[in-house]
């Protein structure tokens, strides 16, 4: 999975060099294995990848927004969104990648 989503992101010309390239398949990832049900970005998705990076959960979220605002328009215009909300990024793109995320799970 975190492959694919990368790919989508190089596909975009995002840099890998930024720290959020490798937050974002993580972080979809959770919202996929919580199956889309409401989950607090904060209190879940970015303490989640803190913890296991052991960073902060601020430093998580900048490098998610910064990777995010500096996504070119096409990216957002394949997600079908047009706000660049990390929440609504990220569930566009685990919308995008869900039904890779069930094969690769079966």
């Amino acid at each position: 999975m975190e492959y694919k989503i990368q790919k989508f992101l190089l596909k975009h010309r995002v840099k890998p060099s930024l720290l959020g390239f490798y937050y974002i398949p993580k972080a979809v990832e959770i919202i996929l294995k919580a199956n889309f049900t409401k989950i607090k970005v904060v209190d879940e998705i970015y303490n989640s990848i803190a913890m296991e990076d052991k960073t902060t959960t601020r430093s998580v979220e900048r490098a998610i927004r910064h990777l995010i605002t500096t996504m070119p328009e096409e990216a957002l215009e394949e997600l079908e969104i047009n706000s660049r909300e990390n929440s609504t990024v990220l569930y566009a793109l685990a919308l995008k990648f869900r039904e890779d995320y069930k094969s690769d799970k079966n």
